[in-house]
């Protein structure tokens, strides 16, 4: 084979590279196929008879040299399915973009479709190529409203969207925007991310019944909990569900054995609960039948997660004159959750008492946890230490498993588990 063929010829593997440092550049100058294109003659050929490194089209919609720039993409990707983002930010009026009129011809290869502008722009101007149309490759949407937003003024998306039919659309993803009144495109929707005051077609206080109503087919639902004051009366009921991410789970003490308590999802295999506390798990864990009535009896995955505790929240720790709220947990929570394998605790105030009230020597056995990841807060790395170790001390002196560590690097380097033989891993990041 001549060196002209060989660079002619772009293996597989050398394609998904071009492809994902490509995706990690901010503009045209870091993309690696415009880079590679520029160098010489045999480049150029090679790289522009690659369509796959060309389906990624990112367009600021008034800007006409980004519009020129998408124009070439969409040539270049010939036949492949694309994923398209459409930006409108600063000054310009989109209406007047006549590049957006370029993707008229390939609404049928769109698989990945966002849109994002400012908080101040009208986003009509971009969405209007997309009404009553049908978009068949279409698999996720987004639609994000940046700046500063409030859940009584936020976009509402055109109801003749995707009218002629979307029907492989599964993932939608929405930020500062509702979708109106409820459309056919919603039908097949299996994945959901509501955030920064979005909703679907009533607004925040009737999300959890428009969920239950509008998303039949729903298993995975990412939800900000951030704008909901009260959730009394309300609820989720679902018998596809099985994952679950909340955020911002509420000040409150009981706010965590309220929301949960809104969910009536037998077959919920994985919960991440984002930034909820150490005295919300205590009280969760202390609840009974009548105080939570929800069913998780498939359960297996329980994360708690706080991703950037403030500085004051780290010397909480077991003073109770500052958190007078914490309870003592008599148990795990077996009954709550019975068929629970994993549990994580992520920079959580209270985590070695917890470790202590659920695994230590006076908790009763959780029959069926195999792993337990802690990451616990600075001032916490030793007391928390100690008390895994007492843990796998007892355990093994009982004769009962013990459950795999999975452990932050703090935490993972020291020598205590190599020379026992405990199973543990590094968690390396947590987001």
């Amino acid at each position: 084979m001549t060196t002209q063929n060989s660079i002619l010829s772009l293996p597989n593997e050398l394609i998904a590279e071009i492809t994902v440092a490509s995706q990690n550049g901010d503009d045209e100058k870091t993309k690696s196929e415009l880079i590679l294109s520029s160098i010489c003659r045999r480049f150029r050929d090679a790289v522009i008879s690659a369509p796959e490194l060309w389906t990624k089209v990112e367009m600021e919609a008034t800007s006409e040299r980004s519009v020129n720039l998408s124009q070439l993409y969409l040539e270049r990707s010939a036949a492949r399915e694309v994923w398209i983002t459409l930006r409108a930010f600063g000054v310009g009026d989109v209406r007047k973009t006549s590049g957006l009129l370029q993707l008229t011809p390939h609404l049928t290869r769109i698989s990945r479709l966002t849109v994002a502008s400012d908080y101040f722009l009208d986003l009509e101007g971009i969405l209007d190529i997309f009404s009553n149309v049908a978009v068949p490759s279409l698999r996720h949407f987004e639609v994000v409203k940046e700046g500063p937003g409030f859940p009584d003024s936020s976009y509402r998306i055109p109801e003749d969207l995707f009218s002629v039919g979307a029907p492989r659309l599964s993932s939608l993803s929405l930020s500062y925007c509702s979708t109106g009144a409820p459309g056919q495109w919603m039908n097949s929707i299996t994945h959901i991310d509501l955030k920064n005051a979005a909703s679907l077609t009533n607004g925040c206080r009737e999300i959890f019944t428009d969920i239950t109503s509008q998303l039949p087919l729903l298993t995975d639902l990412n939800l900000d909990m951030s704008r909901f004051e009260t959730m009394e009366g309300t609820g989720i009921s679902s018998r596809c569900l099985t994952h679950i991410r909340l955020d911002h789970c509420g000040d409150d003490t009981r706010a965590l054995l309220d929301i949960l308590s809104c969910f009536d999802t037998p077959a919920l295999s994985d919960l991440t609960l984002y930034e909820c506390h150490g005295d919300q798990i205590s009280v969760l864990f202390n609840s009974d039948s009548t105080q939570f009535k929800s069913s998780f009896s498939a359960l297996a995955s329980l994360s708690c997660v706080q991703k950037e505790p403030e500085p004051e929240t780290t010397q909480c720790k077991d003073n109770e004159d500052v958190y007078p709220h914490y309870q003592t947990i008599a148990s795990p929570p077996i009954h709550l959750f019975p068929r629970l394998s994993s549990w994580s605790l992520i920079n959580q105030c209270f985590t070695a008492r917890m470790l202590t009230e659920t695994l230590g020597r006076n908790s009763r056995p959780w029959p069926l946890l195999q792993t337990v990841t802690v990451w616990p807060l600075g001032p916490d790395i030793d007391a928390v230490y100690d008390i895994l170790r007492e843990v796998v001390q007892w355990k093994r002196e009982s004769q009962e498993a013990v459950p795999k560590l999975r452990l932050s690097q703090s935490l993972f380097l020291r020598e205590y588990w190599v020379e026992n033989g405990v199973d543990v891993e590094l968690v390396e990041a947590f987001t």
